[in-house]
């Protein structure tokens, strides 16, 4: 996202401005699991075996400072899959119109793959959000115009538990930016084995 220019001297608890944002930054994300919340629905771009970008939203599911990590589900079978096998490296955004301020993320993605995680997560989903995985096809699948599948195309037997798939995002930068006062404010974080380090940094 930027360069690794953060030195020691950056560490977010030696500027309680800093340390701050950071907070604050987290706490917007961990608000964002809720519906309705800005920063439910972010932005995932992902690089595509072509080595082309894709970028798609997901909803937020859950948000932790202590892991540095975010959770959002998906289809065990959608092309998104294909693009975290190629490259799992990615970036998120999402913005609140309210507060003006943007997040912009870069991190990890892997699968969860943890069976009590993996049930944890499916127990938190609405029925309808449940159903929404008894799809017998892949997301992406050709379809006919009136919505039927085409008889060339096969379905599969999998369970909706076995096509849900929890995506866990570990992230490595964090650049939040607000534009709500006429002096705009942006702080950048890098997590790095020496710890989370930050600064403000020009808009």
């Amino acid at each position: 996202m930027f360069p690794d220019d953060f030195t020691d001297d950056e560490r977010i608890d030696n500027d309680p401005r800093c340390r701050s944002a950071f907070d604050t930054t987290w706490q917007e994300l961990q608000a964002g699991t809720t519906s309705g919340n800005p920063f439910n629905l972010l932005q995932l771009a992902t690089i595509n075996e072509r080595d082309r970008p894709e970028v798609r939203t997901i909803v937020l599911r859950d948000a932790d400072n202590t892991e540095a990590a975010l959770y959002f589900i998906t289809d065990s079978r959608s092309p998104k899959m294909d693009d975290f096998d190629h490259d799992r490296n990615v970036a998120l955004v999402g913005y609140d119109p309210a507060s003006r301020v943007q997040i912009r993320l870069t991190g990890i993605a892997s699968t969860v793959g943890d069976y009590d995680l993996l049930a944890y997560h499916w127990s938190r989903l609405s029925e309808k959000t449940r159903a929404s995985f008894n799809a017998p096809v892949a997301p992406g699948t050709r379809l006919l115009s009136d919505g039927s599948l085409p008889s060339d195309v096969q379905q599969d037997n999998m369970s909706a538990f076995e096509r849900f798939c929890p995506i866990r995002v570990e992230i490595s930068d964090i650049d939040r930016l607000d534009i709500s006062r006429n002096e705009h404010v942006r702080f950048c974080f890098k997590r790095t084995y020496r710890g989370w380090l930050g600064g403000r940094r020009a808009p």
